[in-house]
């Protein structure tokens, strides 16, 4: 029966990960839902409940550290340097807007460090 539990609780841990690294590749919770086979709220309650708010902030931490130095972050930074909005740099890129505006937020959060600094 512990060996039942267990495999259960790494499934869900899984299912976790992968959901969580869909997201973090700028993938909304309709376009998450549709690949895995669930609804868009079914993804929103695995993302939020999947772990605690501590695991999820250290995880999200860990995914957008390894992502912040692709080509796509990269890309999307050279965009916004050059005045385009949100909107317009999704639609060439064909990520979603939230994912421009995660750059975008870190990409500011790093510019006011280095001014105060």
């Amino acid at each position: 029966m512990i060996n039942m539990q267990r495999k259960g609780a790494q499934e869900r841990r899984d299912r976790f990960l992968r959901f969580y690294e869909l997201y973090s590749d700028g993938l909304t919770y309709e376009q998450i839902g549709q690949r895995e086979g669930v609804t868009r709220e079914r993804v929103r309650q695995v993302l939020h409940k999947g772990c605690t708010t501590e695991e999820f902030k250290k995880l999200k931490e860990m995914i957008d550290n390894r992502r912040s130095n692709t080509w796509r972050n990269k890309e999307i930074e050279n965009l916004l340097m050059l005045g385009n909005s949100c909107t317009q740099i999704a639609k060439v890129l064909g990520v979603s807007v939230d994912a421009v505006k995660r750059v975008s937020a870190k990409r500011n959060k790093r510019l006011k460090a280095q001014t105060v600094s």
